[in-house]
């Protein structure tokens, strides 16, 4: 896979508390509701659920993807992505993808992010329902606060139809797509892939 081009624009961002946490002297929340971990809500054969050793991140206050975060006390894999908003808030803001993904051509998302820590991230191109080590489009990347856009090379043998990627944002960076993290937030977020023929307004794109 070709090398990662990374930008950066600084933009500004209110980090808000969420109401009836208090927080320890490491910055975790420490009472409050009982969840304290964030999961992805991918389809499970992605490994989303605590079961399948799904992706859980601490709540770390000043340290998200996107502008609100909420937590879960597990994944959850079944129905569309986003369906863990049903259990807090709509928290999947912290990924854009501005173009459209085709075959053999680069293609960008903007991460906004609150706080600094490592980025890690996968797009499941040949849509077999896993990502794959190849699959990782960047790893350990150092971010902070602000708007980042991310340049991820779309392999010529993809599988056109709808897919899905995975974002993880943490302190000390991820060893791959599930287990836990000490801290951040991950975000499940879906991706059509198209043929390279084919036009279509990004605006239009599953996710936007």
């Amino acid at each position: 896979m070709k090398s990662l081009l990374f930008t950066f624009t600084a933009v500004s961002l209110l980090a808000p508390a969420l109401a009836g946490w208090s927080t320890n002297p490491q910055g975790n929340w420490v009472n409050g509701p009982e969840a304290m971990l964030d999961y992805g809500d991918a389809p499970d054969t992605y490994a989303t659920a605590k079961l399948s050793n799904g992706p859980s991140h601490r709540l770390l206050p000043g340290l998200r993807l996107g502008a609100r975060i909420d937590a879960e006390l597990d994944g959850i894999p079944s129905g569309p992505v986003g369906s863990d908003d049903r259990n807090g808030v709509d928290d999947e803001d912290g990924v854009r993808f501005v173009t459209i993904a085709r075959p053999g051509n680069w293609s960008r998302a903007e991460i906004t992010v609150v706080g600094e820590g490592k980025l890690d991230a996968w797009i499941d191109f040949n849509r077999d329902g896993h990502f794959n080590p190849d699959e990782q489009i960047c790893r350990g990347f150092t971010i902070g606060t602000g708007v980042t856009t991310i340049h991820f090379y779309v392999p010529e043998k993809n599988v056109r139809g709808l897919t899905y990627s995975r974002w993880r944002l943490s302190k000390e960076g991820v060893a791959g797509p599930c287990g836990a993290a000490a801290s951040g937030e991950v975000e499940d977020h879906p991706l059509f892939l198209f043929d390279p023929q084919i036009r279509v307004p990004a605006d239009s794109l599953p996710g936007r």
